[in-house]
């Protein structure tokens, strides 16, 4: 321990207290809160088997996206303030220094897992799942932290710029925990298999926890995931290690070595075609727009993965229908045998007496159920108050836990052997079953039972229509989302990153005005996705031809995405601008832009009346007051006003596309009515004009932050003296 806290790239404090001891007390409080909360739950009569998924949900969750986040400087940190060479003269190895760095994201993560995990621990053993189950998911958590955080120093290895690599990171976030089991869908729809086989969920921790918690809900391959999970992050994690590592003692530099100075063929060749950068001269001599055109295009960004990208978001649905339609086909002969299982809120006496009686059943909370053929069910070890395998098997067909059911047939009997009884009335005696009859099971879906009844031929049409129109659906959602977190998340270091470089000053000296600026930087960003958006977009007429989209609808969604990109990336422009460091630039932009996608379309009808009555305040106090924002603030309330579902970029595409209204479960969870084609253009207008007022909006306020008063201004050099004070 002694030898690790001399390790020079430990940060030490004022007293030589390690920094990381001190940011992981506010963990610490954070995890006595949540340990508190878990308490309460089960106050509240919340089930321990619900409480037990909650507390593993959080404790996953917390270490996979708590951890690795300071790590993405890591290395680069050091290249940008040229400190590279004096960390090698240190004679630490490439392990050490790697080590050193991570150091602080380990204790942060032993912190949090020693204030989560008993709380998960004692969930799962009040829960019945014993000591294997609780300790598995804590090591799932365990390892989930450790592969955030050896992933974020490997992505600091690879890119130049602190930036670059938060971007990539958080990137990479996303697809390890939310888009693997979709990528996992897509293999299985190509494959043509009902359950999807798990490639890239085996080193997903909500997938491995997820099938320790509900067993019942993983079949066929899937099942392996919690024994497929540790060998596969582990190999990542060795990977990512080892070629950090690599990276570090071989291929970084500090900057300014000679293959840096090597002139881009951006600079020498120009930017695009002849004819084009004649028809753009204000671009043509523009040094923000070049050099950030010739960064693009040295990440890789310009490349093919860029044009793959939109490839597999236009294409996916087309796979995924395939595997989607067998399901759906399953599920419908499945839905006409399967009856409806009720929650008897009073169960029969006789059946109530019997569980009593019953010396193998448990004490504690129960479920009581009633199937159409008259058998009970007592669920033990779950309350009404709120379940989560009750939800699950309502919504989503999967199985109730075999070991918790209990099965209790009524008999009845009249006559002479009711008086013996002393009632002349029916008598009633429930008696135990063990093993429920084939109804029940298959109600439950206990057993799987499928009508054997075809479809015919136009029932089939439809039924690969509608599941192509779903997919196609979660398609486009995905395609806006990807659109804005991606312009917004490179425009957020337009102004932050010059700063963190050292190089606004250089900018400043060129004599650009803010908007000279603005242009070069956001055109040079925006530039070549445009172009591989563009080229890939006629992979859209495919659907025209199959019916389910119309050529209005595809060319409406390419105006709709290039102005949504403009919006975006004023967005981040203006983060950037107002922000005093990158990451609250991120974390300012990423905010805004995922309440825009996930909370607006739910509280669309309380919120856009009185989005409708700021905007209407803000035009009246730019107006009054002379400012230029008028224009901008006037088209919001305009087009708030009349179309309110333009406020997010989900409902505004639905409701402009009048062949995605097929998909009926899509359009109830965004709340928005099916849309008539003359509705529709109306929709589309009030859409654009907003995206386009936001980015005009974001335009003025970031010129004023960076011109003041005037927009022809120069760029505002900054003041060495304050920034010393402020260090």
């Amino acid at each position: 321990m002694t030898k690790l806290l001399e390790n020079p790239l430990v940060p030490q404090g004022a007293k030589g207290t390690p920094e990381w001891m001190a940011r992981a007390r506010t963990s610490g409080i954070l995890a006595g809160l949540f340990a508190w909360g878990v308490f309460l739950l089960w106050t509240l009569g919340v089930c321990a088997d619900t409480v037990f998924a909650l507390t593993t949900a959080v404790m996953v969750l917390a270490t996979t996206f708590g951890i690795g986040n300071t790590a993405f400087g890591a290395l680069t940190g050091e290249r940008e303030r040229k400190t590279l060479d004096s960390l090698r003269l240190t004679q630490l190895s490439a392990h050490e220094v790697l080590f050193g760095k991570l150091v602080p994201e380990f204790w942060t993560l032993v912190v949090l897992l020693f204030f989560t995990a008993p709380p998960v621990l004692a969930a799962g053993w009040v829960a019945g799942f014993g000591v294997g189950t609780p300790f598995a998911v804590v090591v799932v958590g365990a390892m989930g932290g450790v592969f955030a955080a050896v992933s974020a120093v490997f992505l600091s290895s690879l890119f130049a710029t602190t930036s670059q690599a938060v971007v990539a990171g958080w990137i990479l976030k996303v697809l390890w925990l939310l888009a693997t089991p979709l990528l996992d869908m897509v293999v299985g729809a190509v494959l043509v298999q009902h359950v999807s086989p798990p490639i890239f969920s085996s080193v997903n921790p909500i997938a491995a926890s997820g099938v320790l918690l509900i067993p019942e809900g993983a079949s066929g391959s899937r099942a392996l995931i919690p024994i497929l999970y540790p060998l596969m992050t582990l190999f990542a994690i060795a990977v990512m290690w080892l070629w950090a590592a690599h990276r570090f003692a071989t291929g970084m530099v500090s900057g300014g070595g000679l293959k840096d100075r090597v002139v881009h063929p951006v600079y020498k060749k120009g930017w695009g075609p002849q004819w084009l950068s004649r028809a753009v001269p204000v671009l043509r001599t523009n040094p923000a727009f070049l050099r950030e055109l010739a960064a693009q295009v040295r990440s890789g960004a310009g490349r093919w993965p860029g044009f793959m990208v939109f490839l597999v978001l236009f294409l996916a649905p087309t796979f995924y229908a395939r595997s989607w339609s067998m399901t759906e086909m399953g599920r419908a002969h499945f839905d006409r045998s399967r009856r409806p299982v009720t929650v008897t809120s009073v169960p029969a006496p006789e059946v109530k007496q019997a569980v009593e009686n019953d010396t193998h059943a448990s004490g504690g909370s129960k479920v009581y159920l009633r199937t159409y053929t008259g058998t009970e069910v007592v669920l033990e070890g779950h309350t009404t108050t709120c379940c989560l395998r009750m939800f699950l098997f309502d919504v989503a067909n999967i199985p109730l836990p075999k070991d918790s059911l209990r099965f209790y047939r009524t008999s009845y009997t009249s006559g002479d052997l009711a008086e013996n009884y002393g009632s002349p009335d029916t008598y009633a005696r429930a008696t135990r079953l063990d093993v429920p009859d084939p109804a029940t099971a298959t109600a439950l879906g206990l057993e799987n039972r499928y009508v054997s009844r075809e479809l015919s031929n136009e029932s089939r049409a439809a039924l690969n229509q509608s599941s192509v129109s779903v997919g196609l659906a979660g398609a486009i959602a995905l395609f806006l989302l990807y659109l804005a977190i991606r312009y917004s998340a490179f425009m957020a270091t337009a102004v932050t990153g010059e700063r963190s470089r050292r190089t606004w000053e250089d900018m400043a000296l060129t004599g650009m005005s803010p908007r000279e600026f603005i242009q070069g930087k956001t055109m040079g960003a925006i530039l070549l996705p445009w172009v591989q958006m563009t080229l890939a977009f006629p992979v859209l007429l495919l659907f025209v031809a199959h019916g389910n989209l119309s050529v209005f609808e595809v060319g409406g969604l390419y105006l709709y995405a290039v102005t949504l990109t403009g919006a975006a990336a004023m967005l981040g422009l203006w983060s950037s601008a107002t922000a005093s460091t990158s990451h609250d630039a991120h974390l300012r932009a990423l905010g805004v832009v995922l309440a825009s996608f996930f909370v607006l379309p739910m509280t669309l009808s309380v919120v856009s009346p009185l989005l409708v009555a700021i905007a209407l305040v803000a035009c009246l106090g730019a107006a009054v007051n002379g400012r230029s924002t008028v224009s901008a603030w006037g088209g919001v309330a305009l087009a708030l006003a009349m179309a309110p579902q333009a406020a997010s970029p989900l409902t505004a595409a639905v409701s402009f596309m009048p062949s995605l209204t097929m998909s009926q479960s899509f359009l109830t969870l965004l709340g928005v009515a099916p849309a008539t084609p003359g509705a529709a253009v109306m929709n589309f207008m009030c859409g654009l004009l907003l995206m386009g007022s936001l980015g005009l909006l974001f335009w003025r306020a970031t010129l004023a932050r960076l011109g003041g008063a005037t927009e022809d201004a120069g760029l505002a050099a900054s003041d060495p003296a304050a920034e010393l004070a402020t260090a």
